[in-house]
């Protein structure tokens, strides 16, 4: 349901595929693109435990 909509405005929702997801092919590009995100998230969280960052309207 969501997904078609996503693909209605041009809108690709790519994730790692998890224990209870059929396997479904993701293009090299995609897989880099995950590679560089959980690095990216890995550091902001790094630089978060660092300097004692909070998320706006999340509470730890």
């Amino acid at each position: 349901m969501k997904e078609n909509k996503l693909l209605a405005i041009d809108v690709e929702l790519i994730t790692t595929i998890k224990k209870n997801m059929k396997p479904k092919f993701i293009s090299a590009v995609d897989v880099l693109l995950l590679r560089k995100s959980r690095i990216i998230k890995t550091i902001n969280g790094g630089l978060k435990n660092i300097f004692q960052l909070s998320t706006p309207g999340i509470v730890p």
